[in-house]
């Protein structure tokens, strides 16, 4: 089952607002199961696959013809099932020389359907050796900003180091801890906390490595006093049920829209 809610605007200056909800059954051509296809994080030239069961919803008027993945380092292999109707692939993927986030779509032709088409989004997010959080958030407790510790460490166990680490706009402090091996930490506190930073400031932090796939990381960061909230607003009482069909029996009777007095009349 699936809710869909409609707003109705009216000139009813009692009721300017009506809300209807519209409740069915959604029926899809083909189900996927699973709905998208995600092999998650991998490393780079890591192959990977999964499975994905295409389900022909009206097997009696709609068949499958072909599936198709336009990437080429995608692959989809029939492993059981009639490929008209119901059956279960297994996607292949071949690997990656290049750290990104990969998004293409395994496309499933029909016939005798009222779309031509069916498309399983996939994803794959390909990484390097280090592994780190590239998204930092200050935020305000009490009268002072919590600070931050930036872990980046190797995936394999292999030895890096650290070069430098800044913010170019001055608004983060950085400690870098002097030892460095397999993993490193860095403390990140704002660097003015006496300064106003409403509504918020956004930045990003330059770290360089003598990693050959990574030699410059860039991380985000926001600072924010945090939401400062105000009084709760009274909530209007809702009108009786009675009242309410009422206003909902008026309203068909009158044009939702007034005319202006500059509309001109059809002959």
């Amino acid at each position: 089952m699936a809710n869909k809610r409609i707003t109705v605007f009216s000139n009813d200056p009692e009721t300017p607002k009506l809300f209807l909800t519209l409740k069915g059954e959604v029926v899809r051509e083909v189900v996927a199961t699973p709905s998208s296809v995600s092999f998650g994080t991998l490393t780079k030239k890591e192959a990977a696959e999964k499975e994905l069961t295409l389900t022909v919803s009206e097997p009696e008027k709609v068949k499958m013809t072909s599936v198709e993945i336009a990437d080429d380092r995608f692959e989809a292999v029939l492993k059981e099932g009639d490929s008209s109707t119901k059956a279960t692939y297994t996607i292949k993927y071949k690997g990656s020389d290049t750290i990104e986030r990969v998004a293409t779509q395994l496309k499933v032709n029909l016939e005798g359907a009222d779309i031509s088409t069916v498309d399983v989004p996939i994803r794959a997010h390909v990484v390097g050796d280090l592994k780190y959080t590239s998204i930092l958030y200050f935020s305000k407790r009490g009268e002072a900003f919590k600070s931050r510790d930036i872990k980046i460490e190797s995936r394999s166990g292999t030895p890096f180091k650290v070069l430098k680490a800044e913010d170019p706009d001055k608004n983060v402090k950085l400690e870098m801890d002097k030892k460095q091996g397999t993993e490193v930490v860095i403390k990140a506190s704002v660097a003015d906390p006496k300064k106003a930073y409403s509504p918020s400031v956004r930045g990003a932090l330059v770290i360089k490595t003598n990693d050959k796939d990574e030699p410059e990381l860039s991380l985000r960061y926001t600072i924010s006093e945090g939401m400062r909230r105000g009084p709760r607003a009274a909530r209007k009482p809702l009108a009786d049920p009675a009242s309410l069909k009422r206003k909902r029996e008026a309203l068909g009777k009158r044009p939702l829209i007034k005319p202006s007095k500059d509309s001109k009349k059809e002959p």
